[in-house]
């Protein structure tokens, strides 16, 4: 069956794909075998894959709401927001939950002018700061 992806494009429907991405929200097997079960009957030639990430969010979301918010989680990062406090915190509480020490927010002066830093990290006697920027464009970012 033929659906319409978010770029336009028509691909074959692949159940296998919406298995993965399904799994990897830590539901179990018997509860994306019930999902798919499901979303197969309900879709048709023409859906767009957006369509169908809600009705697989929605059946989740009944089923298992911490399941449904990893599986939601590039949403959830987006509405942190353009303004960017809510989304450093996140950052520094990443940072903490891996046993760093965190700052945010923080003002140091340097020679000619104040900087400011998004969140401060360290562990062990190393420090790192770390800049976190907004973009509600699609891409991948490599460093």
């Amino acid at each position: 069956m033929k659906i319409i992806k978010h770029s336009g494009s028509i691909v074959d429907y692949n159940p296998i794909k919406l298995r993965q991405s399904l799994l990897k929200s830590g539901a179990s097997q018997m509860v994306v075998s019930s999902i798919l079960k499901t979303i197969e009957k309900e879709i048709y030639k023409g859906i767009s894959t957006k369509q169908i990430y809600k009705m697989a969010f929605g059946l989740l979301k009944k089923i298992s709401g911490s399941h449904a918010a990893r599986y939601n989680l590039k949403e959830a990062i987006r509405l942190l927001g353009p303004a960017g406090f809510f989304f450093e915190k996140y950052i520094a509480r990443l940072f903490a939950s891996e046993h760093f020490e965190t700052v945010t927010n923080l003002i140091l002066q340097g020679k000619c002018v104040s900087h400011e830093v998004d969140v401060l990290v360290k562990k062990n006697e190393i420090i790192a700061m770390v800049e976190c920027k907004f973009h509600m464009e699609k891409r991948l970012i490599l460093m």
